[in-house]
C-alpha cells in the first residue's frame, strides 16, 4: 500500500503504527484475560475479562467515531 500512495513513507509508517497499536494492545489484553480465566476460573477473572472486552469495544467504537468525524471534516 505504501508504494501505491503519494504519502511519504515516514508518514505512512507513523500512521500505521499509531493506527495499529490500540487494537493490538486491546486484543493482547483480551487474550491474556481469556487464558487467565481458563487457568483460574473466578469471579474476579470473569470481571476482568468483561472489562477487557468492553475496552476492546471502546477502541473499536472510538476508531469508528474518529474515522467518521475525520471524513466529515473534509
Amino acid at each position: 500500500m505504501a508504494g501505491a500512495s503519494t504519502l511519504p513513507l515516514r508518514d505512512f509508517m507513523v500512521g500505521t503504527l499509531l493506527g495499529s497499536t490500540p487494537g493490538i494492545l486491546a486484543m493482547a489484553v483480551l487474550g491474556s484475560q481469556i487464558a487467565e480465566l481458563a487457568r483460574n476460573a473466578s469471579w474476579s477473572n470473569m470481571l476482568l475479562l468483561v472489562l477487557a472486552f468492553l475496552g476492546w469495544l471502546g477502541v473499536c467504537a472510538g476508531a469508528q467515531f474518529m474515522t467518521t468525524w475525520l471524513a466529515g471534516r473534509r
